[in-house]
């Protein structure tokens, strides 16, 4: 018998930004939200109202679940655009194929840095999954 242990992308980027909080979280199940959480959670909960919509000349996928049946990974991008592309990916429902571009939201960008690792992490997961998901790149 095999066992089959998935984890969750939002669970690495969590280990990744503290391990203690991961442990607090994910083993002890004891982890209160505070502000900074409540706000990040509120603004990814407007990301994810709509499911599909059209800006700027890009098609929007919000709030879209992946995974990697091989890899074990999975969990949910914020939005997907797809730009109309003869050589892009076949979407279920959508007559014209597109070219994918994953777009994460973060509430805070890091001082010194143009992106945090953890988070960087986190879209890299979700390439994986996205590109196993819709066979592109």
């Amino acid at each position: 018998m095999q066992i089959k242990n998935d984890i969750s992308i939002r669970s690495i980027q969590h280990y990744l930004y503290c391990a203690n909080r991961w442990g607090l979280i994910e083993i002890g199940n004891v982890w209160a939200e505070n502000y900074f959480v409540t706000k990040a959670n509120l603004f990814h909960q407007n990301a994810h109202q709509k499911n599909t919509y059209t800006k700027r000349n890009k098609k929007v996928f919000s709030s879209v679940s992946v995974y990697h049946d091989e890899l074990h990974l999975y969990g949910v991008v914020d939005c997907i655009e797809g730009t109309v592309s003869s050589n892009g990916a076949s979407l279920v429902g959508q007559t014209e194929k597109y070219d994918l571009c994953i777009v994460e939201y973060k509430p805070t960008k890091p001082k010194n840095d143009p992106y945090h690792f953890e988070d960087a992490m986190q879209v890299f997961a979700q390439k994986l999954c996205v590109d196993y998901v819709f066979h592109c790149n």
